[in-house]
C-alpha cells in the first residue's frame, strides 16, 4: 500500500469509529476489538481486511476507501460535458494532513 492508499484508507478508518460513535461502539458493531482499533489508528495501520465488509454494511463506508489495496477505487467517468475542473468562483475544499483536524471556522471562505 502506497502513501496515498495509506492516507485514504486511515481517512476511511476514522470515519467509521465516527460514524459508529466511539471505538467501543465500533467494537459492538464491527466486531474489532476497541484496543485494536486504537493500535491501528495510533500507528498508522489500515483495517485489518477481515473486518472491512461487516464496517462497510454498518457505516456505509466503502470498502475501497477502507482498504484500496484489496479493492481498488474505481475511476467514475465524468457526466458528459464535464472537465473535472473546479468551475469559477468556487473554492475547492482544502485537504488536512493526516492526522490533523480543521475547524469549520478555518474551512469556511
Amino acid at each position: 500500500m502506497d502513501d496515498s492508499q495509506l492516507r485514504i484508507a486511515l481517512d476511511a478508518y476514522r470515519r467509521v469509529v465516527g460514524i459508529c460513535g466511539s471505538q467501543a461502539a465500533t467494537e459492538r458493531k464491527i466486531g474489532i476489538k476497541q484496543q485494536t482499533v486504537s493500535f491501528h489508528l495510533k500507528n498508522g495501520h489500515p483495517m485489518p481486511a477481515q473486518y472491512v465488509r461487516k464496517a462497510e454494511e454498518e457505516t456505509s463506508v466503502s470498502r475501497s476507501l477502507l482498504r484500496p489495496d484489496l479493492w481498488p477505487i474505481e475511476e467514475s467517468p465524468l457526466p458528459e460535458g464535464r472537465s473535472g475542473e473546479v468551475p469559477a468562483g468556487v473554492a475547492p475544499i482544502p485537504l488536512s494532513p493526516a492526522g490533523t483536524e480543521q475547524s469549520s471556522e478555518s474551512t469556511r471562505a
